[in-house]
């Protein structure tokens, strides 16, 4: 029989390809709307099992994690993404949620032809192709990372304006949401690298002369109100762990 690690591989290569066609739904190219949500919703079938199977091997097979109470899983950025994959899969839907799970099956993807299938059709370590992917997965990995904190970041402000809608929903994902970025914010130093550039980067354009006053005051009310209201929601890093490599 085939390796159980075959199957994973071929579930992320599924997800790559129902990633992409959902994305050429979106755009009006070469697939209808209505194919486009069957693949959405088959592809985050596929995300759920994939994140099931990891669990299940780190948890319940395997026994190689250890936690003192069930709460201490949440920090687990398997049990994290595993989560809000459900809250996407249950929900209509939502532009934009994709590309970050797409990112990692690429990676997924790449990491297997590696490891696995270059040694078997006779590709040493030391050939070029398996050199060049490597170092291709070491290079790249960070940005990775960084674009999909970037997008989580896009998509909170998204599900935050949804709010106005007024729509049970809305406050329903926006909720969930929100605990999965303070759960990122606090254990992924990608997550918190983006939030704070971007603090950077608007406080540096907002300190061009001739940004007006109020719009400057504007973006300090709006800093302080975030953490004062928000700061024990979205807390601060407890400690950076590598749960980047897990996924």
């Amino acid at each position: 029989s085939l390796d159980p690690q075959f199957y994973w591989f071929l579930g992320h290569v599924f997800i790559l390809l129902g990633s992409l066609f959902y994305a050429l739904s979106t755009l009006g190219i070469a697939v209808s709307i209505r194919a486009g949500i069957y693949w959405y919703r088959q592809t985050y079938f596929l995300i759920i099992a994939s994140f099931v199977f990891i669990l299940y091997s780190d948890y319940v097979k395997l026994r190689i994690k250890h936690f003192t109470t069930p709460v201490a899983l949440l920090y687990d950025a398997n049990v994290q993404y595993l989560s809000i994959s459900i809250l996407w899969f249950i929900f209509n839907p939502f532009i934009g949620t994709l590309p970050p799970f797409a990112i990692f099956s690429f990676s997924h993807v790449l990491s297997f032809l590696h490891s696995h299938l270059l040694p078997a059709l006779g590709y040493s370590p030391q050939s070029g192709l398996s050199v060049s992917i490597s170092n291709f997965l070491t290079t790249n990995t960070p940005a990775f990372m960084s674009t999909v904190a970037n997008v989580e970041l896009f998509l909170f402000i998204r599900l935050a304006l949804a709010l106005f809608t007024f729509r049970l929903a809305a406050f329903i994902k926006f909720a969930v949401f929100l605990v999965f970025f303070r759960l990122r914010y606090q254990t992924s130093v990608y997550t918190y690298r983006v939030i704070q550039n971007w603090e950077v980067f608007i406080d540096r354009t907002l300190s061009n002369p001739n940004v007006p006053i109020v719009v400057k005051e504007t973006w300090i009310t709006f800093k302080g109100y975030v953490r004062n209201i928000f700061g024990t929601l979205l807390g601060g890093p407890t400690g950076f762990h590598a749960e980047e490599k897990s996924r």
